[in-house]
């Protein structure tokens, strides 16, 4: 159950990075993306 818990902690700051980066590369502030 506790690595399970990890391995999604983990895909949620994959996803989080990708996003922030992806933000980046537009110009776009993450703050316009997180509502």
């Amino acid at each position: 159950m506790r690595m399970y818990s990890r391995i999604e902690n983990g895909k949620v700051n994959i996803y989080l990075t990708t996003l922030f980066e992806l933000a980046k590369a537009l110009g776009v502030r993450p703050k316009n993306l997180v509502r």
